[in-house]
């Protein structure tokens, strides 16, 4: 339990935790620690910066997971946000605010907040830390952070049941788009994941903005600082926060929780804003009887496992799948980002299911 700190009448607290280079499973158990306290303590948010150490390949929440590296060389990490498979290693600073519910920056009512807004609020933050060390960022929108119109980075949205949420940012401090490659390579040498590589032509590092490549924790202070002058946070060193003995079990459970599965035996594909989302099917006669939807997409958990319970059974034609869609993202509460309006996956569906050529 985070002890009591003082903060200015009127400010909430944010709790400042530069982790520097980190062990994968201890990133994955400091994931999952913040975001199980936060809704404990409506008036503090934690922001988190930390360098994944060795060689690794990130998949987004929603993500397949291959069965690795054999060699042992590139290690398979699961972010909590969705969004695209991505290698990391201590070319990449990620920068992670934990809030008591998605909407924390502005107020109390969680739902004050559209998660799209909830993104562009979280950016505003991060942009503001970069443009302090002289870096012209930009959020063009959807997942991406841009430097002269080049990739520098990604973000992404978690909300859990509780309403506990997580924005991420992961930023190219230095050259480490150039590993994508070779990382999903030697990781998913099957090709489970479906995954768009940015040409080097589309991508920046911050290196290459700046004189002097910033360190972690002069990074996180920027953006801190950022946070606390944009939105009327009061920044405190944060405490350490504690890992478990079976970090490394958990952190291979997470991993694994999503895989392919032979009993789901149709196969559908939607290309969408984020990139590629993967529906995979088992029927019963005309109608649905298994789903599992995986890919690049960006969606709170709990509305993704409604929608998958709510799929089985329904009618393979197009009015009952929008129904089933509308069931479940007419709750406010629930999101599906990156793949417009959702029409993508029920086209996706029917293809699958034989309904549609």
């Amino acid at each position: 339990m985070p002890a009591q700190r003082d903060t200015l009448p009127g400010m909430r607290a944010l709790d400042v935790l530069s982790q520097g280079e980190v062990h994968p499973d201890v990133g994955h158990a400091c994931d999952v620690a913040l975001q199980e306290r936060a809704p404990r303590y409506a008036d503090r948010l934690t922001l988190r910066g930390y360098r994944l150490a060795g060689e690794v390949l990130s998949l987004g929440r929603y993500h397949l997971a291959p069965d690795g590296d054999r060699g042992g060389r590139v290690r398979l990490h699961r972010r909590l946000g969705g969004g695209r498979v991505l290698a990391l290693g201590p070319e990449f600073a990620v920068v992670s605010l934990v809030m008591p519910h998605r909407s924390a920056l502005v107020g109390d009512d969680p739902l004050a907040l559209q998660p799209a807004q909830v993104l562009n609020r979280c950016v505003r933050g991060v942009l503001g830390g970069l443009r302090a060390l002289g870096v012209e960022a930009f959020y063009p929108g959807r997942d991406r952070l841009t430097m002269a119109r080049r990739t520098v980075g990604m973000v992404s949205l978690d909300v859990a049941a509780s309403q506990a949420t997580v924005f991420e940012a992961i930023l190219a401090v230095e050259n480490g788009w150039a590993s994508h490659a070779d990382r999903l390579s030697a990781a998913d040498p099957t090709g489970v994941t479906a995954t768009a590589l940015l040409p080097a032509d589309e991508v920046a590092t911050l290196a290459e903005a700046v004189p002097a490549v910033p360190s972690l924790d002069e990074l996180v202070h920027v953006i801190a600082s950022a946070f606390a002058a944009q939105f009327g946070l009061s920044p405190q060193p944060a405490e350490a926060v504690p890992i478990p003995a079976d970090a490394g079990a958990r952190a291979a459970a997470w991993v694994g929780w999503r895989r392919p599965r032979p009993d789901l035996d149709r196969h559908g594909v939607a290309w969408t804003q984020l990139g590629v989302v993967d529906v995979y099917l088992r029927m019963h006669a005309d109608a649905v009887d298994e789903v599992l939807l995986a890919g690049d997409f960006i969606a709170d958990a709990p509305g993704i496992e409604l929608l998958q319970d709510r799929l089985r059974g329904c009618p393979a034609t197009e009015a009952a799948l929008r129904r089933r869609f509308e069931d479940v993202y007419g709750d406010p509460r629930h999101f599906l980002l990156g793949v417009g309006s959702g029409e993508l996956l029920v086209d996706a569906i029917l293809r699958a299911a034989g309904a549609r050529p």
